[in-house]
Order: C-alpha cells, then structure tokens, then sequence
C-alpha cells in the first residue's frame, strides 16, 4: 500500500535527527516543571497509549495500539510525530499532543500535511498553560517539518486551539438526509400513529425525489466494490485542480478505512450509463444511520449530487432511515448537498490551520479546501 515519492524539504526536515528540532517551550506549576519534549514513537508507545486510553473516548488498549501501529508508525504519509508534556523530573508524561501526516493535493502541487490530532492532558493536569504549552510546541514543530498543519479538534480543545495562535479557516457541518420517515417517527411518538403519519408522508417523498433526480442530472448506477478498485484511482487521477484534497488513492482509502475498528465500512461506485465511474461513497450502517465516511466526485460541481442521490437508493435498500455526511468545502459544492436534499444538524465544528510564518505565502486559500470525516483521524 505505500507510495513512495521524491523526498521534499518537508520530508527532509521530518527525518532530520532531533538536535534539529525548534525549542520547545517549558513553564512552571506549583509543586513542579512543566516541559514539552519530542517522543520517539516506538520508545514511548507504553506512555501515549495510557494517556489515550484514561482521557479521550473510545479508546482501548487494542485501538490505541493500533492508532499507533497503523496511523502513525506504518502511515503511507509518513511517520507521525509526538509531543510528550512531562511536569517534575523523572515522572511518566501527564499529556500528548500528535501529528499525524496525510499528502494533500491541489492541482500538481503536492504538500506534505498533517493533523494535529490525539490531544491529551491528564485530569489533574488541564489547566490553561500546560494545555498552551502543547498546542504552541505541536504548531511550532508542524511548521518546520510539514507544508500544511490543520485542526479538527473537539468543542473541549476549541478555546485551546485559538488561544494557541491556530487560525480557524473554516468549519466542519453535518448533514442529514431522512431516507425512511416511520423508523424516525417511532422515536417520538406511539407506533400506530408513526405508521399511520408516515403512510402519508411516504407517498409524497418518493414522489419529491423522483423529481429532485431528474433535475440533477446525470442519472448515476450504483454498484458495491472493494478497496482494491481500479476505478478508485481513475477517479482520483481525474481529480478538479481547483481543491486541496488529501489523497485519495485506491491505498488511502485502504489504509483509512479498509481495517478500522468498530462497525465496517463499506465502499460503493457511482458511474454514469456509459459504466465510466463518476465518483464514490465509503459508509456504514449504524443503528439504521448511514454513516458517511468520504464522498467524493472527478467534478463535483456537476457530479456531488447525482453520486449523494444514486447512494441514498443503495443505503435504503440496505434499510438505512437516514444518512449522515459530515462535510467543508467551497458554496458551491455545500449547495450541491442542499439540492441532494441534505439538510444541516447542530453546530458546526471550526477547522484550524497553523497560519504561515512571517513572510510567507499561505499554503492554499481557505475557500478551496475540501474535508470529510476521511480527513478527522479522531476514529
């Protein structure tokens, strides 16, 4: 699965010896020193996976090893980086903060990146200057090592991120498309009246998105397939020059989802009556929820949402009631989700990037970026 290509500067400077990295910052608490320092991955995978495991949700001894192993060890990116926070000498570390390498594209230009990702701060130890101290040492070491450093962080870490000097470029929405109203309704009212209410609401929805696929053309065909898809990468290889996109290659799109724990995703093809592909969906099926995992298009302008209509057939004869796709990108392709009948749910998560240092251009503008919950390494 791993690529190999030209090393850059950023790759250069990443596999340069440790002496090289940037000061890290270190401060002072009562009863102690606070002090940042780089990790050797394979050395302190005993010290990060505690970490992960006590103070971030979802994590076992068996996924934090493996986030470890697969996301940042075997990365086809390249491998990750760690920040350990330590406070007193010769005591275990109280916080991690990680960098975890994905390559993004836009046009011909290839940029090494990563995500800050995995932050972690022990309960008696999340006060406002170690959590700074973190976020400031990761930010710094990401500028000197990669092209484009960016955040996805959770609502607790929001106010650190912007504290820290990260810059919010954007946010991540989710939205929801209701496929089947009964299933819904049952949540909220007694069955024999979510039966009878949808029996009248049925009709009238089948009849609505007949419609709305006739107006966003072209019809599309849906077929089920594998990771290793050569259409995969013809549709990646016919990519719009005009977005920055992490790679999403046939081996990418393996490594993120192909082996993940908990439920299984699932990999779909959208072509056109010529049997051309014209885009995918990776999803699962969870509690009648279709999850998206990425959805992408070779021109989403035209194709984002006939592939997002041809799917939610496929995910309702699967007995999916509902779809939900998490998504950031230009308006123009958040209207194709809005004419694919998805709506939005809650509040939008903000979306960070390590701004450029002084003088510098930026890597890419913010209105071209284009995210899914491929990009989030949080699962």
């Amino acid at each position: 699965m791993t690529e190999t290509h030209p090393a850059s500067a950023a790759d250069r400077s990443a596999q340069a010896d440790t002496s090289a990295t940037p000061a890290l910052p270190a401060g002072r608490r009562s009863g102690g020193d606070y002090r940042v320092e780089l990790a050797d991955l394979g050395m302190a995978s005993a010290q990060i996976a505690p970490l992960w495991i006590d103070n971030l949700d979802g994590y076992t001894a068996e996924s934090a090893a493996r986030k470890l192993r697969v996301g940042y060890a075997a990365n086809p990116a390249g491998t990750g980086a760690a920040l350990l926070l330590r406070c007193g000498a010769d005591e275990p570390p109280v916080g991690v903060q990680c960098l975890h390498p994905r390559r993004f594209h836009r046009g011909s230009r290839v940029l090494n990146a990563a995500a800050i990702a995995d932050f972690a701060v022990a309960r008696d130890h999340r006060s406002l200057g170690p959590a700074l101290m973190l976020i400031r040492a990761i930010a710094s070491l990401g500028s000197e090592r990669f092209d484009l450093v960016y955040g996805l962080p959770n609502p607790s870490a929001t106010a650190v991120c912007r504290r820290g000097g990260l810059r919010q470029i954007g946010a991540v929405q989710r939205y929801v498309k209701v496929l089947r109203w009964q299933y819904l309704l049952a949540r909220r009212v007694p069955s024999w009246m979510a039966h009878l209410l949808s029996a009248l609401v049925e009709p009238a929805r089948r009849v609505f998105e007949t419609a709305r696929r006739a107006v966003n053309l072209p019809w599309l065909h849906w077929r089920e397939c594998g990771w290793s898809e050569p259409a995969l990468d013809s549709i990646w290889s016919r990519r719009p020059a005009d977005l920055l996109l992490s790679e999403r290659s046939a081996a990418m799109l393996d490594w993120r989802f192909g082996d993940a724990p908990g439920a299984p995703w699932r990999l779909g093809i959208a072509a056109d009556a010529g049997g051309t592909p014209q885009g995918y969906v990776v999803w699962r099926l969870h509690d009648r929820v279709a999850e998206v995992g990425d959805v992408f298009a070779v021109d989403p302008a035209r194709h984002l949402a006939p592939v997002l209509l041809c799917f939610f057939g496929a995910a309702a004869g699967e007995g999916a009631a509902s779809v939900s796709v998490e998504f950031a990108g230009p308006p123009a392709l958040l209207s194709c989700l809005h004419r694919a009948g998805m709506a939005p749910r809650g509040q939008p998560s903000p979306v960070f990037d390590v701004p450029p240092r002084e003088g510098a251009e930026p890597a890419v503008e913010a209105d071209r970026w284009y995210l899914t919950r491929f990009d989030n390494d949080s699962d």
